[in-house]
């Protein structure tokens, strides 16, 4: 409370067809706090009302939510979000809550929640939402009063907005998730497109009901398996992705092993 502390560290307000490329966000965020007592409603990079917006190679660490479109003029379209590495995160890895038509494409996502277009005052149906080569690891947290991760999507509807999820990997690292069998019946009723995915479960204990996934996903489970497969993943993305800043915290990539 003593120190300055900004909400949203980057903002970019009307910038048509704007690019952020290269920002790195170390925050501060909190790990082993209670949600009610220590959510900020915060960003470390948020776009405002802008079309054909684009997030590149961007490095978050420790947020709320990393990235989020917002817009209150309801004329922005088209987002991207690319090349993206977010760890530690408290939030959504992406929000695109006004459901517009976005792209998140080669990214690699700590979250407790993976990407959101949940809005409850309206539907999109006809806009996309489409991840191809999304790697999200969905976090485990205390939220409410128990420790649980968020989905790797959150809809707040079947028919929000057309889903589109190809080469992509989902990891729930929590044997508990929020809203539970609702986020993945609200997914599946909003697929319009699925193909050549993965989905981890590393643990040993048996797959949780609330999994249920149509057949365009692949499953690993067992927490030795699981793990393994996971830090494989991982550890190939960062190779190939020499191009994103770091902390001196983070390795360090090997192109040459990509």
């Amino acid at each position: 409370a003593s120190r300055y502390h900004s909400p949203i560290p980057l903002r970019c307000f009307l910038p048509p067809s704007v690019t952020s490329r290269g920002v790195a966000v170390r925050g501060e965020g909190p790990h082993g706090t209670p949600w009610g007592k220590t959510y900020c409603n915060s960003a470390a990079i948020a776009v405002f009302d802008s079309d054909n917006a684009t997030v590149k190679t961007a490095r978050v660490d420790s947020a709320w939510d990393a990235i989020r479109f917002a817009e209150r003029k309801h004329t922005a379209d088209n987002q991207t979000v690319q090349g993206v590495w977010v760890t530690r995160n408290r939030d959504d890895c992406i929000e695109s809550d006004w459901i517009v038509n976005t792209r998140v494409v080669d990214v690699l996502c700590e979250s407790f929640v993976g990407v959101s277009a949940s809005n409850k005052r309206f539907s999109k149906p006809e806009n996309k939402l489409v991840l191809n080569g999304a790697i999200i690891s969905v976090l485990e947290y205390d939220y409410r009063g128990s420790p649980q991760s968020g989905p790797p999507i959150k809809l707040r509807s079947g028919k929000s907005i057309g889903l589109v999820v190809e080469n992509s990997v989902f990891v729930l690292n929590s044997t508990s998730i929020v809203g539970g069998r609702k986020h993945f019946d609200r997914r599946r009723a909003s697929l319009i497109g699925c193909e050549n995915n993965l989905l981890i479960w590393p643990h040993d204990q048996e797959l949780a009901a609330f999994v249920d996934l149509p057949e365009c996903f692949s499953i690993i489970t067992g927490k030795a398996e699981g793990t393994q497969r996971w830090e494989e993943i991982r550890t190939n993305w960062i190779n190939c992705h020499y191009e994103v800043p770091r902390s001196v915290e983070d390795p360090a990539s090997d192109p040459a092993s990509c």
